[in-house]
């Protein structure tokens, strides 16, 4: 029993003195530890969204003009690559088709389009990454042609690392990229959904048939309600695309080109906020000019109104509208006209 005690003690000793010899080495050594390279200089293009997807919003212009947007050429590692290299790039369909084929599948209808070569610039597709580049980051510039884009298609462009000098290598999971071109005005976007609420009421006329616009005759605004929640898209540099009254979309921002031919009209804001109601596609629709109640205030106008007070206020979009409208059936046969005056209020 004697020799066991002894001998446990003996090793619990040589196990300590193993310790702190370990950790002696450790501190010794600290230096050189922390100064090790732990991740290689990987060169890559970056994306922020799932299939190497990276999208930027890029505001409507006028016919002839551009709009700029940037994506960026990255090295990894814990430390700033220790020398100058250069990355050359191309454009690849790879990724492009590989999107379409996992997103849509056979649903052909749905895929992503390419962006047309005449519709954009790349600065330079020959990169040079600078020494020690503690951003480790180079950004090039894209300028971008997106008058007349729709804001329902998706619009890539698919780039890739074809060539990498100096001896680094690329990462296999990033070295292609889809940049991705999202169109938005002031009052919509199209890489997120823009809801405004539409609380307005159907009016009640006395003669509804009228042909010409000026002679209609309002009777009361009591006939019903209407209460939905709408998705805007931008069109233009100044105009937005919204469902009429009560026509719907079965998916809400997402339409079938047949609810969009029946049923959606163009909204277009002048340099004074006057709104010009248009069809979008075979619905018939007029806008109905006046002064609202208020006697000062004018119908189908864009307006910008206060909400909150000191610090916590904000400004909320409104679309003040009135027109009446009537859907296609069938051949030349359309619906009844409905009459509508609204508020469509940006949420």
């Amino acid at each position: 029993m004697i020799i066991n005690i002894v001998s446990m003690k003996k090793y619990i000793l040589g196990l300590s003195i193993l310790i702190a010899a370990a950790l002696c080495y450790t501190g010794c050594n600290e230096e050189d530890f922390s100064s090790r390279e732990f991740y290689e200089y990987l060169v890559f293009l970056l994306s922020k969204e799932d299939n190497n997807v990276y999208s930027v919003s890029h505001p409507y212009v006028k016919e002839g003009d551009e709009t700029i947007g940037f994506f960026s050429v990255g090295c990894g590692g814990s430390r700033p690559n220790p020398d100058e290299f250069t990355v050359e790039l191309e454009l690849n369909n790879d990724l492009f088709h590989k999107y379409n084929r996992l997103t849509f599948d056979v649903d052909s209808d749905k895929y992503a389009r390419l962006l047309p070569v005449n519709r954009y610039t790349i600065e330079r597709m020959t990169v040079d990454f600078p020494q020690n580049n503690r951003n480790q980051y180079v950004k090039i510039c894209v300028h971008i042609d997106n008058f007349g884009l729709s804001p329902d298609s998706t619009y890539f462009i698919p780039l890739a690392i074809k060539s990498v000098s100096g001896g680094y290598q690329t990462n296999p999971q990033k070295s292609n990229m889809l940049y991705r071109v999202d169109v938005q005005n002031y009052f919509a976007e199209s890489i997120r959904r823009t809801l405004y609420t539409d609380r307005g009421k159907k009016l009640f006329v006395f003669n509804p048939n009228v042909v010409d616009i000026s002679q209609l005759i309002i009777v009361h605004d009591s006939l019903g309600q209407v209460a939905e929640t709408k998705v805007m898209k931008p069109l233009s540099r100044n105009s937005v695309r919204v469902m009429a009254g009560e026509e719907k979309e079965v998916r809400l921002g997402n339409p079938t080109v047949e609810e969009l031919n029946k049923g959606a009209m163009i909204l277009t804001v002048d340099n004074n906020n006057r709104v010009k109601i248009t069809p979008y596609g075979t619905i018939q629709i007029e806008q109905i000019d006046g002064l609202q109640a208020d006697g000062e205030t004018y119908w189908n106008i864009y307006r910008e109104e206060r909400s909150g007070m000191g610090e916590f206020s904000s400004y909320i979009k409104y679309f003040y509208l009135r027109y009446r409208y009537r859907t296609l059936i069938v051949d030349n046969n359309y619906t009844p006209w409905v009459y509508v005056q609204t508020a469509l209020r940006k949420q």
